[in-house]
């Protein structure tokens, strides 16, 4: 068969899809359209129940198994259980013969490829599950974005199969769709639409199917920790001097993550897998014992932080937000993959109030602001800054959000611009 002849067989069949009576046709397009609801709503489903999943083995190491020991060992028990996790993480890394991909790597490969697949979906789960359930200081963003992206893969595969068998005048669309669902029966071709705002209204509705799925998992079974959401900014109480130092502080945060991405990678770069992870963990753990919220990745933290911190002092919120940092990287480079956001925000929400305890100020404007500014000093794109940070800051706050992310991004590209010409220069 020659290489322009299935596009064109589609492109007969779409004539042919045209000439159809205006009921037969939106019949077809009512059966498409449920099919893609059902696929999307199973994704989301599915990937809320992967989150569910993690966040239960986090309680029941962490909370029931914990309460279970005498004092003693519950005082070192982030020693132990990091430890052992650490072993359990390299041994299983090796195992599989490849690591979680972050989710710039699977952007990426949505990007180039079209899709993104996953190796062995058991396997990955546990590469998933391990360094979240035994305390890594990682967020679930890395896992999440493989088991989504992979899952609308398959999903969009089918749903493209389906759309070729509904619109095939020849056969009964109901039947002819359900048969292509999966692709075993040997049925490839594939229905492309050509039209702009077809497309973007077919994504629409798979984007609403999703969500609907996610809420629906959260219906049946009990709900699961969200990011805790913050009061709006009373703009009256402005303080300049907050604001300022709050810039500062995540400015000095970015410095602090961004020599710790540098120097921990060569550091641990040498290690085999299982040291590597075992030696994240032992420092992990020990690090924890004194400092407890460098562990996990900061979402509940975060909520935390916002009732007591004031009780806390400038110093343990800034020591923590600093090591927290560390760590994370640490994990990173040693097989503990996972996402880096929730930290992220973790640590600009700490600086924030570190601004805050210093100059006896309103909390909610240095916290969105320093926020805001971190954040986007680690992605470089303010707008996807805000986004992200929508799911902890009312919309009255994300004016502060924004300007502290532009002013962020901002400074991170002149940095990246100077830090390439040095090396350039070298």
């Amino acid at each position: 068969m020659g290489k322009d002849e299935p596009s064109a067989s589609i492109a007969k069949d779409e004539r042919s899809f045209a000439d159809l009576p205006l009921g037969d046709r939106l019949r077809r397009w009512d059966i498409l359209l449920g099919l893609m609801l059902v696929l999307s709503v199973l994704v989301g489903f599915g990937t809320v129940a992967v989150l569910r999943l993690a966040d239960f083995l986090q309680t029941a190491v962490w909370g029931g198994l914990r309460q279970s020991l005498p004092d003693p060992l519950q005082r070192v028990f982030p020693l132990i259980v990091c430890t052992l996790g650490g072993a359990l993480v390299g041994l299983w890394g090796r195992r599989c013969g490849y690591t979680l991909d972050t989710l710039g790597t699977v952007v990426a490969s949505c990007r180039r490829e079209g899709g993104y697949r996953i190796r062995n979906w058991p396997q990955t789960l546990v590469l998933f599950l391990l360094p979240i359930a035994f305390g890594g200081a990682v967020g679930p963003e890395a896992g999440m974005s493989c088991f989504a992206a992979a899952l609308a893969t398959l999903a969009l595969g089918a749903m493209r199969r389906a759309g070729h068998a509904v619109t095939d005048p020849a056969a009964d669309p109901l039947r002819a769709a359900v048969r292509v669902l999966t692709p075993g029966d040997g049925k490839q071709q594939e229905l492309r639409a050509k039209r702009r705002w077809v497309r973007d209204t077919l994504w629409a509705w798979c984007g609403l199917g999703f969500v609907a799925g996610a809420l629906l998992f959260s219906r049946i079974f009990e709900r699961g920790e969200g990011m805790p959401r913050f009061a709006p900014v009373d703009y009256r109480a402005f303080d300049l001097w907050a604001t300022l130092l709050a810039l500062a502080i995540a400015f000095a945060l970015f410095a602090i993550n961004e020599a710790a991405s540098r120097v921990i990678p060569r550091v641990v770069g040498g290690s085999g897998t299982v040291a590597r992870a075992v030696v994240c963990g032992l420092v992990l753990g020990a690090v924890a014992c004194f400092l407890p919220d460098v562990l996990f990745s900061g979402q509940s933290a975060t909520g935390e932080l916002m009732g007591d911190w004031a009780s806390r002092g400038a110093a343990l919120l800034a020591a923590t937000a600093a090591v927290k940092l560390v760590m994370t990287n640490l994990c990173e480079s040693s097989g503990w993959v996972g996402g880096e956001f929730f930290p992220l925000i973790f640590c600009g929400v700490s600086g924030g109030y570190v601004a805050a305890a210093l100059l006896g100020a309103d909390p909610l404007l240095p916290v969105a602001v320093c926020t805001g500014a971190f954040v986007a000093t680690h992605t470089k794109k303010p707008l996807l800054a805000v986004c992200v940070l929508a799911i902890c800051f009312p919309p009255l706050s994300l004016p502060a959000v924004a300007a502290g992310a532009f002013i962020g991004a901002k400074v991170a590209r002149s940095t990246e611009r100077d830090r390439t010409a040095a090396d350039a220069a070298e």
